[in-house]
């Protein structure tokens, strides 16, 4: 029989005039193992901002400033630039 192993969550109560959200993507299209990293990239670059990616798409969550969309574009391109060595 197949056993189940634990796992920790955390389940918080959002209350949404309190929270800022977005979606947006970046030309060109990310892979899935592509999107995840950049992703867990962002939410370490901006530690207030919690970014995941769901078919291309990435979307944060922030209880504080969204960052701009040149601050994004930035750490993008220096994310990416890690990543690949170019």
């Amino acid at each position: 029989a197949p056993t189940l192993s634990p796992c920790l969550s955390e389940i918080s109560l959002l209350v949404p005039l309190e929270i800022r959200t977005i979606g947006f993507r970046f030309p060109p299209a990310r892979e899935q193992e592509d999107g995840r990293r950049l992703s867990f990239r962002l939410s370490r670059q901006f530690p207030h901002v919690a970014v995941i990616w769901h078919e291309g798409v990435f979307y944060a969550i922030a209880a504080e400033r969204l960052p701009t969309s040149a601050e994004w574009q930035n750490a993008v391109n220096q994310i990416w630039q890690s990543l690949t060595g170019t």
